[in-house]
């Protein structure tokens, strides 16, 4: 038996009879249902903890009973199709399963320092991430954009698209909803169930009501799971990450409650270690691949938060997504300029590919910095060069519109999968300007530019006969 002897906020200090203090990691649990995790030693008898469950207003004195383990993960293919929370236990209202492995999350198992070759191209079927943000298997991805312009359904897009088409790799997926509302993870679980996709998905929650120890603890539970596919089943895993901007706030309120002075902006002083933990698990080994996409929420939409910071050095990609791009009504709001990605090389995605990806940015940085000017004097004021270069930048931005099929629900338009020739093809013949004719609109949420070719043919053919019926019109008046 031990006791409370200290409140502070989330932080907790118990103290235990001589030569009995538990090890790091340990679940402890009082009498009234709260469950608390050890995560350092004070002294020889005390242990500072941090609340995970809180069912009632704990007390000093309250009685801590010792569980004698650690938080555990359920893991490999029996946990395929379920859902569940920081302590591994399920929570989508199916009977937990004992065929389910469970695995310590403390135990941090180190890879081996070499150097692995990632070769895979891995599609998404998204017109701006394949030809702009490329991705290998193996890649860590950052999606970074503020609140509402549509970070959790690219995720969820994602999921669908790469599962569902990547039929020659198979790949299982892991989600860990960090701090998010439940709703979302409600309609992610019934989005997987309707294609068919839950029995190829492990996912972990801790939701944005639950307390700072678990919103920053679920986190491990994920890696833990995707580690165990990588090294003992020797599999390739996708690994989805919502978000883990929650995931530093977590750790920056826990340090809060701790009474460690923050950095300048507010944050943890540990804030880099913390991020840097968490990216160096989810790498690859030769007998396996950890493709990571993770959104970062951007605080007041400040690219420059060091929250957002923090992560930028790990990635080997980032989308950013812009509000303006979101406003105008184009989605998903990716902003092409903004994002990047080190596989934009030749030797990796071929020479045409590259060829068009560098001419479809010259295009746009052009327009971008001739946009201020059509504000003030109009297109009229411009040369006939750059009036050509403003039309085919709008039919390109437009074209990467795309329609998603987890969204079909509410746009009420069947989502579309584009392959890399399509879009190749696309962006070729609108710079070669031979849709310069065309008006940009139509380039809007369209899969292939063919489609807008039968619509011009269509309008050539019937342009006489509309000439014809009004002339005749015209002489009987």
């Amino acid at each position: 038996m031990a006791k409370i002897i200290s409140i502070s906020s989330d932080i907790i200090d118990v103290q235990f009879p001589k030569n009995k203090l538990p090890q790091i990691g340990t679940v402890l649990k009082t009498k009234t249902g709260s469950i608390l995790i050890c995560e350092f030693v004070i002294n020889d008898r005390e242990m500072r903890t941090i609340i995970i469950v809180q069912k009632e207003n704990l007390s000093i004195g309250e009685e801590v009973i010792s569980t004698n383990e650690t938080i555990k993960a359920p893991v490999g293919k029996n946990a395929l199709g379920r859902l569940f929370n920081v302590l591994g236990e399920t929570i989508d209202g199916k009977k937990s399963s004992k065929k389910i492995k469970k695995v310590n999350t403390y135990v941090y198992k180190e890879t081996k320092n070499e150097f692995i070759k990632k070769e895979n191209l891995l599609r998404t079927g998204i017109k701006v991430i394949d030809f702009f943000i490329p991705i290998l298997e193996g890649d860590k991805i950052g999606m970074f954009g503020g609140a509402g312009v549509g970070k959790t359904i690219i995720i969820k897009e994602l999921i669908t698209n790469i599962a569902k088409h990547a039929e020659e790799r198979k790949f299982h997926s892991i989600f860990a909803g960090i701090g998010e509302r439940s709703r979302e993870g409600e309609e992610l679980y019934r989005e997987l169930t309707k294609s068919k996709l839950i029995d190829s998905s492990i996912l972990y929650f801790a939701q944005m009501n639950e307390t700072p120890g678990a919103r920053m603890k679920i986190i491990y539970s994920a890696i833990t799971s995707a580690e165990y596919f990588r090294d003992t089943l020797g599999e390739n895993t996708l690994m989805f990450i919502d978000n883990i901007y929650r995931f530093t706030q977590a750790g920056a309120e826990l340090s809060s409650s701790l009474g460690k002075i923050p950095s300048q902006s507010g944050y943890q002083p540990t804030l880099m270690t913390e991020i840097s933990n968490i990216q160096e698990r989810l790498s690859n080994s030769k007998d396996g691949t950890i493709t990571t996409f993770q959104t970062v929420f951007v605080p007041a939409d400040d690219i420059t938060d060091p929250a957002t910071v923090s992560v930028f050095s790990h990635l080997d990609g980032s989308l950013v997504l812009d509000r303006s791009i979101a406003s105008a009504g184009r989605y998903p709001a990716i902003s092409p300029l903004d994002s990047s990605s080190s596989n934009l090389k030749e030797e990796i995605i071929g020479k045409r590919h590259f060829d068009a990806v560098i001419k479809a940015k010259n295009y746009l940085q052009r327009f971008d910095e001739l946009e201020d000017i059509l504000a003030i004097i109009g297109i009229e004021g411009i040369s006939e060069e750059d009036r050509t270069i403003v039309s085919r930048s709008r039919k390109l931005l437009n074209f990467f519109t795309q329609d998603f099929f987890t969204s079909s629900e509410l746009t009420q338009r069947e989502g579309k999968w584009s392959s890399i020739e399509d879009t190749l093809d696309g962006v070729e013949r609108i710079i070669s300007g031979e849709f310069d004719s065309i008006d940009s609109e139509k380039f809007l949420y369209i899969g292939s530019v063919n489609e807008i070719e039968i619509e011009k043919e269509e309008e050539i053919l019937e342009k006489p006969k509309i000439k014809k019926r009004n002339f005749f019109n015209f002489l009987n008046k």
